[in-house]
């Protein structure tokens, strides 16, 4: 959907400039995401559901009965999920609840920076994206202009990476079949 999104994007966009102009190009876009934000306020359930917790406390010497240091760990329990109190549709929709320590988890996410592995999947997540835009917007641009001069509907050279970005979504994976080459 990433590869689809972009293709379907340069071409959508490059239409929308020819017939509307520049100027309805960013109205598109407030407009698709006014739409995706009401979708998501009415259909998105609210995930903020608070489980039974059971505390455990490890140190590192089992003799000792006091330990400043001490790490602490929040098992769930194994509870069955018909014991969980009802949660109803519209409550699960509610815009606001307030959980102490707002700041802490809004910062949480952020926390994962400080991590090497973060950094080289954001970075290869930023060159793929980077790459199929580039290629999708960029490459009609230069095929039109000369020495090629392909015309007005250059734009549709995108169409090939649609229809493939569609074959791999419905084609179904099995990663137990192996071709060997010999």
């Amino acid at each position: 959907m990433l590869s689809f999104g972009s293709l379907v994007g340069a071409v959508a966009g490059g239409y929308i400039v020819a017939d509307m102009g520049l100027s309805w190009l960013h109205w598109m876009n407030v407009l698709l995401s006014a739409i995706t934000f009401v979708l998501c306020l009415f259909f998105q359930a609210e995930t903020l559901y608070d489980r039974k917790s059971t505390t455990v406390t490890f140190s590192d010497d089992p003799d000792k009965q006091t330990v400043e240091t001490k790490e602490r760990v929040v098992v769930a329990d194994a509870a069955s999920p018909s014991s969980y109190p009802s949660y109803s549709y519209a409550k699960s929709l509610r815009l606001w609840s307030y959980r102490p320590g707002l700041v802490q988890n809004f910062l949480a996410p952020y926390k994962t920076l400080r991590l090497p592995g973060v950094w080289l999947v954001s970075g290869w997540y930023a060159g793929l994206v980077g790459l199929i835009v580039t290629m999708s917007s960029v490459g009609p641009q230069l095929v039109a202009a000369p020495p090629y001069l392909w015309g007005k509907n250059v734009g549709l050279i995108n169409i090939g990476g649609i229809f493939g970005a569609l074959l791999g979504c419905v084609s179904p994976y099995n990663p137990t079949i192996r071709v060997s080459v010999y």
